[in-house]
């Protein structure tokens, strides 16, 4: 089973959003503190991360850092999403403009966890 963790400090986002990965057939986790997500993906990989920038704690700036510091996660496909315009050079890496479009937000999951589990 394909596994996506969640983060946002919104929990009518987490809900919201989890419920539509549930219904695709993923096995969701949620969070919402920053910290306590990084240290779970350490611990238990997701096949994707999907990010929202006003989690707790830990911001964009700081999850880029801690995840290509860290050799376990540096390739993990990361779903980031802000109000903001963000970037950052990782092929694994994709951002979603706030609000998101539920149907874009499933393709792109569709699309990085093919990718994650086909990749040698």
């Amino acid at each position: 089973m394909t596994t996506v963790l969640l983060v946002d400090s919104d929990a009518g986002v987490l809900s919201t959003l989890g419920l539509l990965m549930a219904a695709e057939g993923y096995v969701v986790r949620t969070e919402t503190d920053g910290l306590r997500a990084l240290a779970l993906a350490r611990h238990t990989p997701p096949d994707v991360l999907i990010w929202g920038c006003a989690a707790q704690d830990v911001n964009g700036a700081d999850l880029l850092r801690a995840l290509l510091n860290d050799l376990a996660l540096v390739e993990l496909p990361v779903i980031v999403t802000s109000a903001a315009r963000l970037h950052a050079d990782r092929k694994s890496w994709r951002f979603l403009r706030k609000p998101v479009s539920p149907s874009r937000l499933v393709r792109l999951v569709h699309k990085l966890s093919y990718h994650s589990q086909t990749a040698p």
